[in-house]
């Protein structure tokens, strides 16, 4: 029997927790600006609805396994319903601890670097992969709190493999941005940030 998991609408303390959260990430989310219509939500359980303000979303130990399990599957569903919308939609992954050519990064294609940080990348091709796939692909990217960026791009073309980026690129990147996803409840949940607003409570 699996946890029941519900979408629900975050307030301020929340909203606090993801800005300080993009501000000491990578340089892509550090100069985000996002749109003041979009807005805040998290899967949670029924029973973990009080765990919405800013003292309980660094806390691990909110949820069980079982749970923590239910919402990271979730919140995988969700990226990858993203990456099947079209082929100019993007996934990236923060990764602030490794470079390009550290051992945990020597094998992945699809990565580049801005501004001395890595990002890891999939795009719509991946959108049909397996969802141990997605969660590895999640999981390469070292960093606390994860950050994923959902966005647009105009051509796959343009993406490097394993190289850099220019400045315009990443404001493209930056521009397009339609979720973001950053960990919390030490990493237990998500809370995700959306330009348009999905079905919450």
């Amino acid at each position: 029997m699996t946890a029941k998991i519900d979408c629900y609408r975050l307030g301020a303390d929340a909203l606090k927790f993801l800005y300080e959260q993009l501000a000491n990430g990578g340089p892509i989310s550090a100069t985000l600006k996002l749109s003041p219509g979009g807005v805040l939500w998290t899967y949670l359980p029924p029973s973990a609805v009080q765990l919405q303000d800013q003292r309980h979303l660094e806390q691990g130990g909110a949820f069980t396994s079982e749970s923590a399990s239910e919402i990271l599957r979730e919140v995988l569903v969700f990226v990858k319903a993203f990456l099947q919308e079209d082929a100019s939609s993007i996934l990236l992954a923060e990764d602030r601890f490794f470079g390009i050519s550290d051992p945990p990064n020597s094998r992945d294609q699809y990565i580049f670097e801005w501004r001395g940080t890595t990002y890891h990348y999939r795009t719509h091709l991946f959108s049909a992969a397996h969802p141990q796939d997605f969660e590895e692909a999640i999981g390469s990217a070292s960093n606390y709190p994860s950050i994923l960026l959902l966005t647009k791009i105009s051509s796959l073309e343009i993406l490097p493999k394993r190289g850099q980026i220019d400045d315009a690129l990443a404001a493209e990147l930056a521009e397009n941005i339609i979720h973001v996803i950053v960990g919390a409840y030490d990493e237990e949940g998500y809370l995700i940030w959306s330009n348009r607003p999905p079905s919450t409570r």
